[in-house]
């Protein structure tokens, strides 16, 4: 009898011990995020440095969906000329989702104080939503 319970409880951990797949959501309306809402961009003097930003989507579509993005300068103190934000954000038909990279630069223009670069998604369409309305670089 003890064999019997040991090889139910061996089979029961080793069934309960696989990969759980992800829950994709697609119930009508679509949601839209980053991956985080704050990032570093560390910049060496006389040098430049990249920094990767996904924006996912809970659904996919058969067409290309690109959101415009915008600096919210009242909490952004970074020099414009030290940072290259690309104006727009795409998710490709079909994906899940899409990727923008950020690049500062030291230009001369830069000193050992922290700056600040927020900016936010638009161009949302009424059937989407987001809960990350900002992000922090």
């Amino acid at each position: 009898m003890k064999k019997v319970l040991i090889l139910l409880l061996s089979v029961a951990t080793f069934v309960s011990c696989s990969d759980v797949e992800g829950v994709t959501y697609n119930a009508g309306s679509t949601f839209l995020a980053f991956d985080q809402a704050s990032y570093n961009l560390p910049v060496n003097v006389n040098s430049s440095s990249t920094v990767s930003v996904q924006f996912v989507s809970s659904s996919v579509s058969s067409v290309a969906r690109t959101y415009n993005l915008s600096i919210v300068s009242e909490e952004s103190n970074a020099n414009p000329l030290t940072y290259s934000l690309p104006s727009t954000v795409t998710i490709p038909a079909n994906e899940y989702e899409g990727t923008l990279t950020i690049t500062g630069t030291d230009n001369d223009l830069l000193d050992a104080n922290i700056k600040k670069l927020v900016f936010k998604v638009e161009g949302l369409s009424a059937s989407e939503s987001t809960d990350t309305e900002k992000v922090t670089v």
